[in-house]
């Protein structure tokens, strides 16, 4: 049987090595070009050289040069990684049929960025969840569901990483499940359904009225390899890496935002209810005496005009 995994991600890579343990005649693996590719891309055309498999890039998996390539493959399977919907002539290409995961308990928390939004909302448990794909979005038949836990300490990396692991083995079994034909099928309550929206920039916005708590999902849900949450300081915007509480018995005669030790790396301020330390992705350049708090993202984006276009044009390219 011929496989095509398509993707750009590490988990792509993660599901190959689940699925090599099978006799599959066939791997081919399918990446978006790298000036399209998601933050956390990974470098799958090298990936694909060094093991001698079929590699193809493209700029829409839609499109009719890909659909081409995929027909000339005559795959048995399509396993699909990919941050964009797939039309029906894709789906309906395999001899057995796409195959979908999702790293939630489906249906529940169908759509875009389910990582980012169970850390960002605190869930502590998930599930990774692999399906026969159809044109409707993380609808089809459920194959498996693995359940993991998210600690308070995971960020989005590590939660990555957790998954990729599940992953290896999932694939391992489903390969084994295709091979002789005996995929479990159960079809999915629809009406336990619930749909996550997009993440956009104002998401990722970082408000000192915010709990330390809250702050620290937020910065955990978008750490490298994504770019990082956002602090603004006067006319800069700041890419957060890390956040940790310092303990102050004497916070209450302290004002939210007042800055109380800052560096080119790192600040220290009080949120809504703790004394906080923000490091940053990139040097800060601040102007010495001239800053003693930090205010509220809106109050600098409305003042000034500069900084309202660098946010406008951020959101025009997070669409």
């Amino acid at each position: 049987m011929n496989l095509i995994l398509i993707g750009n991600s590490k988990f792509l890579v993660d599901c190959y090595n689940g699925f090599k343990k099978n006799k599959f005649k066939k791997i081919i693996i399918v990446s978006l070009i790298k000036s399209l590719q998601p933050n956390n891309s990974y470098n799958l055309k090298k990936f694909a050289e060094k093991r001698n498999l079929l590699f193809h890039e493209t700029h829409d998996i839609n499109s009719n040069k890909t659909l081409k390539f995929l027909k000339s493959v005559q795959p048995d399977v399509i396993f699909s990684s990919w941050p964009q919907i797939l039309k029906k002539k894709i789906i309906e290409l395999p001899k057995i049929a796409v195959i979908g995961s999702h790293p939630t308990d489906l249906p529940l928390n169908r759509g875009r960025h389910p990582l980012h939004w169970l850390i960002a909302m605190g869930n502590n448990k998930s599930a990774l969840s692999f399906y026969i794909m159809d044109e409707k979005i993380d609808n089809g038949a459920i194959i498996t569901k693995i359940k993991f836990n998210i600690s308070k300490s995971d960020n989005i990396k590590i939660l990555e990483n957790k998954i990729g692991k599940i992953a290896v083995k999932a694939c391992e079994k489903i390969g084994k499940q295709i091979l002789i034909n005996q995929l479990p099928k159960t079809k999915q309550k629809v009406s336990e359904s619930n749909y996550l929206r997009k993440r956009n920039l104002t998401d990722l916005l970082i408000n000192l009225k915010m709990t330390y708590n809250s702050i620290k999902l937020l910065v955990n849900s978008f750490t490298k390899p994504y770019e990082g949450s956002i602090l603004i300081i006067q006319d800069k915007i700041l890419r957060v890496s890390r956040i940790t509480e310092i303990k102050n018995k004497g916070m209450g005669n302290i004002e939210i935002g007042k800055i109380l030790k800052i560096d080119q790396s790192y600040v220290v301020t009080r949120c809504q209810d703790a004394i906080i330390k923000i490091n940053f992705y990139s040097k800060y350049r601040y102007r010495k005496n001239k800053i003693s708090y930090i205010y509220d993202p809106l109050y600098y984006i409305l003042k000034s005009k500069k900084l309202f276009m660098k946010i406008s044009n951020l959101l025009d390219k997070n669409k």
